[in-house]
């Protein structure tokens, strides 16, 4: 694969073979550009004279010349209220076929664009899509190059829309540049990452395909329950209900008379502990802060990430653990005094579904002295959907010592109450109180709720 990108001709190195686009002779076969068996004349330079062409963005007092002027000392700035921005970007002279954007994110990778749509158009006719990505991440100081397949062609007029940042509170798009590029049709559907496992009932699983232009979908063999493939965009998505071992499945895709395949791993598991979320929102200096969870009873380390563990800054990050134990050790480190402002660890736990319930939420702080290690419980004295004893319709007045008329049942098959009245209790044991600051009682309620010990 070989790129050339769109340097103006006051900017090209002279010693680079870049030549004014005037002087370039480009050709392509109408009627064969989405078709790997027939003959292709490829381009292999584009150059836009930016300084002759028509930038104009919208929603923004000045214009983006700094996005295009493969200057990385220069950046087109703008706040969360600025989205979305539409540049708008028709270079003098012939058309141009633009099948890629690279983008240059800088020391600051959160703050580049994190979703953006390119489309192009010749005369007044409609702007056709070119290529689109959503959901964005980069590493530090790499270039990242986003290349269309199916929907590249020759035009006029081109128009950016970009829709939000990758992850920080504003906006700096240091470089992104228009290019060309001699790109062979993919041959197979490529997934990043191949292989998935994920916990049933809880996690919510999207599988999409690197190149985000495929259609028309297959899948083989069948997805477990809870899963779909969407056929137009080929992504499956959705929530497995059920375990499922380690299996491969087969997407396959019907484009333009070809039939291209790929394929993904995918195990489902079923959690017979806890499931703990854990959330780590960091903002600046996310490199200088650590922490590490520790199982009380084997000593082990279940998770952790260590001082320059490859950190984002300003990016959420997440694990899900299933845990078979009770009592963990939360441990917060940094190499400062304190992490930064709003950054916080948070410790959940599953309940229903997505439903969670907050066990800890720690950060370190030297200044305020507090502790760089707490103790959580993650093991419930109730478990999510135990059978509850319920006595319907009336409140008799030795309802919390009679035993008689009560019986027993678990979430989803209590029956409904003749009116407002509804009954429920439970018993459970704690071994030591030792440790033990207070318990959460979390109820699901329509009309209102007292509760007694």
């Amino acid at each position: 694969m070989r790129c050339k990108p769109p340097f103006t001709a006051s900017t090209a190195p002279v010693n680079a073979d870049l030549i004014p686009f005037a002087n370039v002779v480009t050709t392509r076969l109408p009627d064969s550009k989405n078709h790997v068996t027939a003959p292709v004349t490829v381009f292999l330079i584009a150059v836009i004279p930016l300084e002759n062409a028509v930038l104009t963005a919208v929603n923004r007092s000045d214009t983006p010349e700094a996005m295009f002027d493969f200057n990385k000392e220069s950046a087109l700035e703008a706040s969360l209220e600025d989205f979305p921005i539409t540049v708008t970007l028709q270079p003098s002279g012939p058309r141009l076929f633009l099948n890629s954007l690279r983008v240059w994110p800088s020391a600051e990778p959160a703050a580049s664009v994190g979703a953006f749509s390119l489309e192009g158009r010749s005369g007044s006719s409609a702007f056709a899509p070119i290529l689109s990505r959503a959901n964005l991440q980069y590493e530090v100081n790499t270039y990242r190059r986003f290349p269309s397949y199916f929907h590249a062609d020759a035009y006029q007029t081109f128009r950016l829309h970009l829709t939000s940042v990758a992850g920080a509170p504003y906006f700096l798009l240091v470089e992104m540049q228009p290019m060309t590029c001699n790109t062979q049709m993919p041959t197979t559907i490529q997934f990043s990452p191949s292989s998935y496992s994920v916990y049933a009932n809880s996690q919510q699983l999207r599988i999409a395909p690197d190149v985000n232009e495929f259609s028309d979908c297959s899948i083989q063999p069948a997805l477990p329950a809870g899963l779909r493939l969407d056929a137009a965009s080929c992504v499956v998505s959705g929530k497995a209900t059920a375990a499922l071992s380690s299996t491969v499945f087969t997407v396959t895709s019907q484009m333009s008379g070809l039939s291209i395949s790929g394929t993904f791993t995918l195990e489902v598991m079923a959690c017979a502990g806890t499931l703990l979320s854990v959330l780590r929102t960091y903002k600046e200096l996310a490199a200088d802060e650590a922490f590490s969870l520790t199982d009380v009873a084997t000593q082990q380390v279940v998770l952790s990430v260590a001082l320059n563990g490859g950190q984002s800054n300003n990016q959420d990050w997440s694990a899900t653990l299933c845990v078979t134990n009770a009592r963990y050790v939360v441990s917060v480190s940094s190499g400062s005094l304190n992490w930064y402002e709003q950054s916080f660890l948070f410790v959940r736990a599953g309940l229903l579904g997505e439903e969670q319930e907050t066990i800890a939420r720690v950060r370190y702080e030297m200044h305020l002295g507090l502790p760089a290690e707490r103790e959580i419980n993650a093991q419930w004295a109730v478990a999510p959907q135990s059978a509850w004893q319920y006595k319907m319709g009336s409140v008799d007045d030795d309802w919390q010592t009679d035993a008689t008329e009560w019986e027993s049942a678990v979430m989803g098959f209590f029956p409904a109450s003749s009116n407002q009245i509804q009954l429920y209790k439970k018993t459970f044991n704690v071994a030591s109180l030792e440790g033990v600051a207070g318990f959460v009682i979390s109820l699901r309620y329509l009309w209102g709720v007292s509760a007694e010990k």
